[in-house]
């Protein structure tokens, strides 16, 4: 997109400018509702890039240095963690045999690495690049004098607490087995 995209068709760029912003707004908030309420860790994992890459499209369709550099900058971290977290989640799944999230839990009192639980050691989808989410949020809100503007600002915005929301809840059930307690209780 930043290549091909805005430099081949820069007067297209502008004028699907708002429809473009109005379409990632709503993958952020669509990608982190749906997320919440899945089950497969795998699905989660898919479901959180949807969301992320609404930011990426954000970012770019901010149309500054800034909001295109954090672009950039959030494509990277996002290939990386989210292919090392469908690795570790790979691991897990075929250690279980089970893609279900409420069968992994308790995974925490089994786990050998107690790095893991460093604040910032985990790589959790909403953990990535907070500071480029911000960003180009803020640099889209500064730089587009649109009434719309802070609508969108605030429904973008919605999609971090959502997503504090769905990784909160997948680590009470991954991680200290609330999840198999509260199966156990309802059985």
């Amino acid at each position: 997109m930043l290549r091909y995209c805005l430099q081949l068709f820069p007067d297209a760029s502008m004028t699907f400018r708002p429809l473009i912003i109005t379409l990632a707004v709503i993958g952020i908030v669509y990608g982190a509702i749906v997320a919440i309420g899945q089950t497969d860790v795998m699905r989660l994992i898919a479901y959180t890039s949807i969301s992320h890459f609404g930011f990426i499209i954000l970012g770019i369709f901010v149309m500054t240095s800034q909001g295109q550099s954090g672009a950039t900058l959030y494509m990277v971290n996002h290939g990386i963690s989210t292919a090392a977290l469908f690795l570790i989640a790979g691991f897990l799944v075929s250690r279980r045999g089970s893609r279900a999230i409420a069968d992994f839990g308790g995974v925490q009192k089994v786990r050998a690495d107690p790095g893991w639980h460093v604040p910032g050691c985990r790589p959790s989808p909403p953990c990535r690049c907070r500071v480029w989410r911000r960003s180009s949020a803020s640099s889209w809100c500064s730089s587009a004098p649109s009434p719309a503007t802070p609508a969108f600002a605030v429904f973008a915005a919605s999609a971090l607490v959502l997503s504090a929301i769905y990784i909160l809840w997948a680590y009470q059930t991954d991680d200290d087995g609330a999840g198999q307690e509260r199966q156990r209780e309802a059985e």
